[in-house]
């Protein structure tokens, strides 16, 4: 049996999305349509499985799951992300656990970066 060796930034990753699938999937669904659940469950499922580096697709869909949570999309008319979000209503407990979902998410990318696991430029999480 071969042991893979894998850096903190990435287990944390791994447990986050883990222990969030549910949460994560919803909230790419109410943001995204069903488009967007099915990115974030192949997301989750390609990174269930330890890993010692991230490919360029794996970061590709990060960056698409953390824009969209973090609502970077939103005030782009005509975006399917800003149809989605106008028909959320702000009372909805889903918003507080996308924000939720969104700080756990950046913190994660911000662990990868920390690590030189990925590009800092990538992703728009303050240090």
């Amino acid at each position: 049996m071969q042991h893979v060796i894998v850096s903190a930034a990435l287990l944390q990753l791994s447990v986050f999305l883990a222990d969030n699938r549910e949460g994560l999937e919803h909230a790419a669904a109410l943001l995204g349509g069903s488009v967007a659940a099915r990115r974030a469950r192949g997301l989750v499922d390609t990174l269930s499985t330890p890993r010692p580096r991230l490919t360029r697709r794996i970061c590709r869909e990060l960056i698409a799951l953390h824009r969209l949570l973090a609502l970077e999309d939103v005030g782009t008319p005509g975006h399917p992300s800003a149809v989605y979000f106008s028909t959320i209503d702000p009372a909805d407990p889903a918003v507080e656990e996308i924000c939720l979902l969104t700080d756990g998410l950046s913190d994660c990318l911000r662990a990868l970066v920390e690590e030189d696991l990925v590009d800092a430029q990538d992703f728009d999480v303050a240090a």
